[in-house]
């Protein structure tokens, strides 16, 4: 079994016996029996994980983008996602998952007290959301955060170029998508703690489109195979987390995630 089926396998398990309370929201999450069916289900394996739309052409590019995204894992790194899952805010469980897309049409209502206290728990448990605001309204951050409500995102600041995003596993420049006006934002890091991650990733890319359409071995300046990269190069980043910017002091990290 590999270390990030371990790692799953341990998460899964200290998930389902505690609970942690969302900083923002002030209370704990409680498991209905449901997901905690959920959570024995899917602890076992490594699984990425979507955001349901209402839209249902949108569920189906979300899951071709996340299932090509899981087929350039395997064939590039030893993660190899065992599968892809789509959630329901309101009936499923996010434990199981260190890595989830959501996409945002800007047509959602506010999420249920419920919703926005499993989101707030997913974060504080040093997950990774990536939110693609795809509504066409000019302030991207308030769109999500009228969806979101009360959920703490914490201080925002654009992605740089020395982030872990862009190298923990291919050296890449941002989050490239199928179009890429304005910025890509994250979690602002805290000097105080180099090692915390960014749990939160927002832009406006439309990334699912550029992941199903990517070919890793294209010509160097196709911009599907930067974009795979760049997804790979997140999903590795929820898996392992932050780390100075030196891939000679990635040591066995990078070893054990590589496949030549």
């Amino acid at each position: 079994m590999s270390r990030f089926k371990q790692s799953a396998i341990g998460l899964c398990l200290s998930a389902f016996a505690a609970t942690i309370s969302p900083p923002a929201l002030g209370q704990s999450v409680d498991i209905n029996s449901a997901e905690a069916t959920q959570i024995l289900e899917y602890m076992n394996g490594t699984y990425l994980g979507y955001i349901k739309s209402s839209s249902e052409t949108e569920n189906i590019k979300s899951k071709a983008g996340m299932t090509a995204l899981k087929d350039a894992l395997t064939a590039k790194t030893s993660l190899d996602p065992d599968g892809i899952v789509g959630l329901n805010l309101e009936t499923d469980t996010l434990l199981p998952y260190r890595f989830i897309y959501w996409p945002v049409t800007g047509d959602e209502q506010t999420l249920s007290e419920n919703a926005q206290h499993k989101v707030q728990d997913y974060l504080s448990r040093g997950n990774v959301i990536m939110f693609d605001v795809k509504s066409s309204a000019p302030d991207i951050l308030k769109t999500l955060q009228d969806i979101l409500g009360d959920i703490n995102l914490g201080a925002l600041t654009t992605l740089q170029d020395d982030h872990g995003l862009t190298n923990s596993f291919y050296l890449v420049n941002g989050i490239p998508g199928s179009f890429n006006f304005g910025p890509v934002y994250v979690q602002n890091p805290d000097p105080s703690d180099p090692e915390k991650m960014s749990t939160v990733i927002i832009s406006r890319r439309d990334w699912p489109s550029i992941w199903m359409n990517a070919k890793l071995d294209n010509s160097e300046d196709d911009i599907h195979k930067y974009g795979i990269r760049a997804a790979i190069n997140t999903v590795i980043y929820a898996y392992t987390g932050s780390y100075v910017p030196d891939r000679n002091r990635m040591g066995e990290t990078l070893n054990n995630i590589t496949r030549e």
